[in-house]
């Protein structure tokens, strides 16, 4: 029982550590991210609107697109992942409490 126990024991831990550890690091650098992603979002509309900046709507929506068919094929060799999945559930868990205590 103890061969089964310790290393899944090892692997809840070390998740669990890690995940929370990851999750108070995302939490502070999101704001940071999505400020910068908005400052650059209005530059580029205020160029656009005065003319110094041609934006082709299009192109940006078809590789857009394209992108999503790449993500979406991703999750196609999930298997890899499975076998660690009790490293990954505390992983995961530790990730979620620290992004929402932080």
């Amino acid at each position: 029982m103890s061969e089964v126990a310790i290393p899944v024991a090892y692997q809840l831990a070390v998740g669990g550590l890690g995940g929370y550890l990851l999750g108070y690091a995302m939490k502070k650098v999101t704001k940071f991210v999505a400020i910068l992603i908005g400052i650059v979002i209005l530059a580029m509309i205020y160029l656009a609107y005065s003319g110094l900046l041609n934006i082709n709507f299009q192109g940006f929506a078809n590789e857009t697109k394209n992108a999503l068919t790449y993500v979406g094929q991703a999750f196609v060799n999930i298997a890899p992942f499975l076998t660690n999945l009790p490293l990954l559930g505390s992983f995961f868990l530790g990730l979620f409490i620290a992004y929402k205590m932080a």
